[in-house]
């Protein structure tokens, strides 16, 4: 602003009094980038009579110096989208590398300190992976960033700045599945065709995230779930959960299942017959037969085979064990009266097979 001057031009009539004011003027001063600005200045004056009062030889001078208000220049903060457990990279913006900065950060009601009164104007932040607690439902969530600016040890302001953090897919739930048979060869731990096999999750959510389904082969079950086993050999089981952020685990578990076919009865018959056994429409005797046919599997099944009869329309008394493949005679039947065989084969795994005949 220097060789600045104003020029007046004074009559004599004007009076001392009404003198002072000579000249003015207005400039436009720019602050410091730290928002701090001294000034100093001075002027002369001096007119062209012939008195020696400001003269040109011997001017009147004033100077001096002003300290201007400072100023906040608050920093401006911008930052990267992150996934937590990873890196986000915070940008400050300022106007003097004298400042320094305090950062922190909110999440949901978590907060905490990034960096204190640093002087750097790129901070790489480490995001916590704990932050995901905040989150139970989502992968994703604002978090708000603050950047509080100081000269010395006076704060100048406060800036912000939003971005996004994502849960990452490392948080899927945990997930172990478990499998028992069920049926009738639970108990020799073995798993049968037709029988079940039990599945049992236990399965957990990460950082607050709650398990919201199970599936087993993409049909949704509860736990435990018993599957009903329709095939033989090697059997797999795709079992899965989801949990509240919509992240899935799935585990394979795959079991040996022995092959099953339901009993039959082969050759049956039932018949009046002498009490040795040679058929007779007045014995009062009743030869009964019939061959049990099963599934062994592995030597863990077998079969019982009995005969029971009954008057005809009445109830059945008390069975009698057969013997496969091996007539059995039975007595005591009025040649009066009509009569009822039945003839029972059950297995192990709870699968009967029976025969019935009506004896004149």
């Amino acid at each position: 602003y220097s060789n600045t001057s104003f020029t007046v031009t004074m009559s004599s009539a004007t009076s001392e009094a009404n003198a002072w004011l000579c000249c003015s003027g207005s400039f436009t001063v720019a602050h410091n980038s730290d928002g701090a600005k001294s000034i100093s200045f001075s002027a002369k004056y001096w007119n062209t009579d012939s008195d020696s009062i400001g003269s040109a030889s011997s001017p009147l001078t004033v100077s001096g110096s002003h300290t201007c208000t400072q100023i906040a220049r608050v920093a401006s903060v911008s930052a990267t989208n992150a996934t937590m457990n990873s890196t986000s990279t915070i940008t400050i913006t300022s106007g003097s590398s004298s400042f320094t900065y305090t950062l922190t950060y909110t999440f949901g009601s978590a907060s905490g300190t990034i960096a204190t009164k640093t002087s750097n104007t790129s901070v790489s932040w480490s995001v916590p992976i704990s932050l995901a607690s905040q989150i139970p439902n989502s992968t994703t969530g604002t978090c708000t960033i603050m950047c509080e600016t100081f000269n010395g040890d006076t704060s100048l302001g406060i800036s912000t700045c939003t971005i996004t953090l994502t849960v990452p897919s490392s948080t899927a739930p945990t997930l172990s599945v478990s499998t028992v048979p069920s049926g009738n060869f639970s108990a020799q731990g073995i798993y049968v065709k037709g029988q079940g096999c039990t599945l049992t999750f236990t399965a957990s959510g990460q950082y607050g995230a709650t398990i919201s389904s199970r599936t087993v082969n993409s049909v949704t079950v509860t736990s435990p779930h018993t599957a009903i086993l329709t095939t033989a050999g090697s059997v797999s089981f795709i079992c899965g959960v989801t949990d509240s952020r919509g992240y899935s685990t799935s585990v394979t578990k795959t079991i040996t299942v022995i092959d099953y076919t339901a009993p039959y009865l082969s050759n049956a018959s039932a018949y009046r017959s002498t009490s040795g056994g040679t058929a007779s429409t007045n014995g009062t005797y009743i030869r009964a037969i019939a061959t049990a046919n099963y599934s062994s599997v592995s030597g863990y099944n077998s079969y019982t085979l009995k005969v029971q009869t009954r008057i005809s329309g009445g109830s059945y008394g008390s069975a009698t064990t057969m013997t496969s493949g091996s007539p059995k005679i039975l007595s005591g039947f009025s040649t009066n009266l009509s009569y009822e065989v039945l003839i029972t084969l059950t297995d192990t795994a709870g699968s009967t097979a029976t025969a019935h005949f009506t004896i004149p």
